[in-house]
């Protein structure tokens, strides 16, 4: 859980006694969570620039978690057990894992520009903006995430959507009868 200036990780095992076990300050937007470690999206303004960024954060050790890294030129972040898929207006999609020594290693690149980012089964539903060819959602395979591709597009509304996927089925909503 993040309140926009710290991480709390709490243990859950009992769901009807919750317990936070640490915190960490970690300034953040929204988290994605899987193997152990926090996906922070944050972002921070600075004239005359803004950018997001996603700070991982390894929790395998619940009561002292650690921050491993922070990655720039992030508009969304997903996950697929370890690995994050990240998207950028400019950057494209990303496909990230944490290696064993705790870094960061990019496994696949593609020029799918993204402003929101879902996966779920090997896939990454993504928005794209407003530049030609216009706003519309994006399916990408990344099975194999050292090569992920493009497998079709459809036109959106705008640009500025929320995005959930499981296998077989995926939710887009916006404003104002925007689907």
């Amino acid at each position: 859980v993040t309140t926009g200036e710290r991480l709390y990780v709490g243990d859950v095992s009992d769901p009807r006694r919750p317990a936070e076990r640490a915190s960490i300050e970690v300034q953040g937007l929204r988290v994605r969570a899987a193997s152990g470690h926090a996906w922070v999206l944050a972002e921070q303004w600075g004239w005359p620039v803004f950018y997001r960024f996603v700070t991982v954060v390894d929790a395998t050790e619940p009561t002292s978690p650690i921050v491993v890294d922070v990655l720039g030129q992030v508009d969304d972040v997903a996950l697929l057990g370890a690995r994050g898929v990240l998207v950028h207006r400019n950057a494209g999609l990303r496909v990230v894992e944490v290696t064993d020594g705790g870094d960061f290693a990019e496994v696949g690149r593609l020029d799918v520009r993204g402003l929101r980012v879902a996966a779920a089964a090997g896939l990454a539903l993504v928005t794209s903006g407003t530049e030609p060819p216009g706003p519309g959602l994006q399916l990408v395979d990344v099975s194999t995430p050292d090569v992920p591709f493009r497998l079709g597009r459809c036109e959106l509304a705008s640009p500025d959507m929320a995005l959930a996927g499981v296998p077989g089925l995926v939710a887009v909503a916006g404003a104002d009868d925007a689907v």
